[in-house]
């Protein structure tokens, strides 16, 4: 065990500062512009997306619409509020998609409605190409296979919105950014999961009673700050080559805390992992799990608070698992890397 030195803390910290002040210049477009036109129930909301310009404000007013949308330019679609704007499908697939195949992107905003309904395959809101999207107090529900889903080289900015009951909640693949902000991420199979190379920054949101909180795989990047991760059936799963920093999060009353599989890498500062039924942290490898796999990753922190599970509800575990891990307890702190045993 070495040191943890200051570089060791910030460098995972590095690209989520850009990260946040690129989707910070994004959000800022359509704070509060006009309506340009208003749909009324009975009305296309797609008619008015295709007659709209570049730039437009198309809301709507309070009811239901069965539409399957496509918004390929540059515009924000606005409700009078979740719970009185409702998009649902009208046929399988996703109920918006947002895409550009312009080289800098769509910006668009969807704002203070509710999308719900997909079945099947279907998603809430597919982000995808090059389109940079801003999403501001909505309500994504009950959509059978995700309700947020970011691919190809697409942004997106998802604010102060409820991500709930769907198969996943927000699934980011994207070769571009996603930041997650006081949102409430809650009762999906899977709350967030992030995999490829992409990379995001979640902050100051509350991932609850899902079958699975957070997931990481592949190769992501993934800052976590300011969160409560709590009464998950998993809390966090980070495998692969991930790279997760969470900073000043509670990890609470899940199976386990957080388990760390494969190459992964994570740096975990000033949080507190408590009254989760098996580990607070864990290595998916021997001696802390009966299983033949072996961990080549890298973890680091300190000035965590980690409890170990109360005796009636302990299913398998301690604090730290290996105890050499008891270092991210302390104030020095520390850092252990298997990167380079191998």
């Amino acid at each position: 065990m070495v040191s943890l030195e200051v570089g060791v803390l910030k460098r995972s910290l590095r690209w989520c500062v850009v990260v946040l002040s690129c989707l910070f210049v994004i959000g800022l477009g359509a704070l509060a512009e006009a309506c340009t036109i208003t749909v009324q129930p009975g009305e296309s909301i797609q008619a008015a997306i295709d007659a709209a310009s570049d730039g437009a404000v198309v809301c709507l007013a309070g009811g239901r619409w069965e539409e399957n949308l496509t918004i390929s330019k540059s515009l924000t679609l606005r409700g009078e509020g979740a719970n009185q704007s409702e998009i649902t499908p009208k046929v399988h697939g996703p109920v918006v998609t947002v895409t550009s195949s312009r080289e800098y992107g769509v910006q668009v905003f969807i704002e203070d409605l509710r999308v719900s309904g997909a079945w099947g395959w279907g998603l809430g809101i597919l982000i995808d190409e090059s389109a940079q999207v801003t999403i501001n107090r909505i309500t994504v529900s009950s959509n059978a296979y995700a309700g947020i889903w970011v691919e190809e080289s697409a942004w997106a900015l998802i604010n102060a919105s409820t991500i709930s009951e769907n198969g996943r909640g927000i699934m980011h693949q994207s070769l571009g950014e996603v930041g997650i902000i006081n949102c409430t991420v809650s009762n999906n199979q899977l709350g967030i999961a992030v995999r490829y190379s992409a990379q995001a920054a979640v902050t100051k949101s509350n991932i609850s009673r899902n079958d699975y909180g957070i997931v990481l795989y592949h190769s992501p990047h993934v800052s976590i700050t300011d969160c409560t991760v709590s009464r998950n059936g998993e809390s966090m799963l980070i495998g692969g080559w991930a790279e997760a920093h969470v900073v000043n999060t509670t990890v609470s009353e899940n199976e386990c805390g957080i388990v760390l599989h494969h190459s992964a890498q994570l740096t975990l500062e000033e949080s507190s992992i408590q009254r989760n039924r098996g580990y607070g942290i864990a290595l998916f490898a021997a001696p802390c799990f009966d299983n033949e796999g072996r961990f080549t990753g890298r973890v680091a922190g300190r000035s965590n608070r980690i409890s170990a599970p109360s005796e009636s509800d302990v299913i398998v575990g301690g604090t730290v698992c290996p105890s050499e891990l008891g270092f991210l307890m302390t104030a020095q702190g520390g850092e252990l890397d298997w990167q380079e045993e191998e």
